[in-house]
């Protein structure tokens, strides 16, 4: 294996395929010209290649682990192992808290605005929110196992839950925030602790569609967006609040807002560990993120 001075984590292209097979994140082509403008060579690989020696490396910066939520034990595992023996970006409490969304709770806790959820685990009975509700797993990723329901939708809605409790994963059950029909999804990017860039995105849950397991290729229509002081504060206050649970300093994040029933935002998710990040859309992003990993080194 050549060497690098940075391995950046990708996942496997499927569960099957071999670990020199990646799906690759989209940012990776400007993350490497960002590192090698700075004397750093990086190279991609799979999380969970058996051969890899990681302590050989300066650092593993964590990006499209994407399959994560299927392995969760292996994948905490693995992050805590990288820790143990180089510079794992972001790092393993990081890891630990965000891979399960109960931290939503916490965020809550906080006085951080989020979408309201209740956490279902299996053996507890659930109950929908009221008009038009989503249901998916705590422990999720990329949008998998995922619905949007109608309030008369009970008997699908029921069966989604009783499948995601007999695989003894914990269920989020949601209200709909239909205000993003007409807002969209904001993405608001953060990199070494400063507010980046924000896109906006289409929403993609839709009615009739029943569970969908392969949501990211569903098409979104980013655009660069300009977020409101309200939106600022509250994806700003999101962040705070993580860093000061974690006792960390965030190398990137992104905070993802909604507009709640009263169309003020609210953090539908903190995505700490793995976000795509827009890269494209702010041309020193890519560069701000190098400078911020090779300063941890």
């Amino acid at each position: 294996m050549a060497h690098a001075d940075i391995v950046v984590a990708h996942c496997r292209l499927s569960d099957g395929s071999p670990p020199d097979e990646l799906t690759l994140d989209p940012d990776f082509p400007l993350l490497a010209e960002a590192f090698a403008v700075r004397g750093l060579f990086c190279r991609p690989i799979a999380w969970d290649d058996p051969q890899v020696e990681w302590r050989d490396f300066g650092a593993v910066l964590i990006r499209s682990t994407w399959d994560s939520d299927l392995h969760p034990e292996q994948y905490l595992a693995w992050a805590e192992a990288v820790e143990a023996g180089t510079l794992l970006v972001n790092p393993y409490p990081v890891v630990k808290w965000c891979l399960d969304k109960a931290y939503l709770a916490d965020l809550e806790a906080d006085g951080v605005p989020v979408v309201p959820t209740q956490f279902v685990p299996p053996g507890q009975a659930w109950g929908p929110p009221g008009g038009e509700f989503v249901i998916k797993p705590a422990i999720s990723a990329g949008g998998r196992s995922t619905a949007r329901y109608r309030p008369d939708e009970l008997a699908p809605a029921g069966r989604h839950v009783e499948d995601l409790h007999d695989a003894g994963r914990c269920v989020m059950v949601q209200p709909y925030m239909d205000g993003v029909e007409g807002n969209g999804e904001l993405k608001m990017v953060y990199l070494g602790g400063n507010f980046s860039h924000a896109v906006r995105v289409r929403p993609i849950l839709e009615l009739g569609t029943g569970v969908v397991e392969r949501m990211w290729e569903r098409a979104t229509f980013p655009e660069l967006a300009e977020p409101s002081p309200a939106e600022l504060a509250v994806a700003t206050a999101a962040l705070e609040a993580a860093e000061r649970r974690l006792g960390v300093e965030l190398a990137y994040a992104r905070a993802d807002l909604v507009p709640d029933k009263r169309g003020e935002p609210a953090v539908s998710e903190l995505e700490l560990i793995d976000p795509f990040l827009f890269l494209g859309f702010a041309p020193e992003a890519a560069g701000v993120l190098a400078l911020r990993v090779s300063a941890l080194m």
